[in-house]
């Protein structure tokens, strides 16, 4: 009973450390991919220092198991599984730095781009007048000159859309001209058939 108790009872420092880690998880989201991958190269340093040294272990184990003919006992397998959880460990933290590592080199290639399409730098911050100002234009000027953009950008799908409907109706076959009217009344007109008396 008194360890039911225990279980329902959250622990106070677990509340408090749970806690804190949520902000630093935020804060982890909000950092450049760049200063994420500098985050986790130690802790990838740290985990295939740990892999290799339970992955020796587990070799040496393995290799006087299969010398001795044994079966692998519980703290063989207890050992294969650590190796096996610091390889997922190891894994991830590859995967994360990878997609870091991707995040970054697109981020540059829109920096590239951004630069190329408008030279001028965007002043996000306040100037500050004791700083010498830089040549650039202000973010509301940035968003005139994206605006302008998508609006061309528009203007010129619309051109593109028009004259490929206009291309279009010209590639289609003319239909036949229509027979001349005498034609068609004659078509219509019901034909009477004498009666037999």
């Amino acid at each position: 009973m008194a360890s039911a108790m225990q279980q329902q009872m959250p622990n106070p420092q677990q509340q408090a450390s749970g806690g804190q880690q949520q902000p630093q998880q935020a804060q982890q989201g909000d950092l450049d991919p760049v200063s994420r991958f500098k985050i986790l190269l130690p802790r990838l340093k740290e985990s295939l220092v740990s892999l290799f040294r339970d992955a020796g272990q587990v070799f040496k184990i393995n290799a006087a198991r299969h010398d001795s003919g044994s079966m692998p006992d519980s703290q063989q397998r207890e050992r294969c599984e650590k190796f096996e959880k610091r390889l997922e460990d190891f894994c991830g933290i590859c995967d994360q730095i990878e997609v870091s590592l991707r995040l970054a080199l697109e981020l540059h290639h829109q920096a590239v781009d951004s630069m190329k399409n408008t030279p001028l730098t965007v002043m996000i911050s306040k100037p500050d007048p004791n700083v010498p100002q830089q040549e650039g234009q202000s973010y509301a000027q940035y968003l005139t000159t994206m605006r302008q953009q998508i609006n061309y950008a528009k203007e010129i799908h619309d051109l593109l859309h028009e004259s490929a409907t206009k291309l279009m109706e010209k590639s289609q076959p003319q239909p036949p001209p229509p027979p001349p009217q005498q034609q068609l009344q004659q078509q219509h007109t019901p034909t009477q058939q004498p009666q037999q008396d």
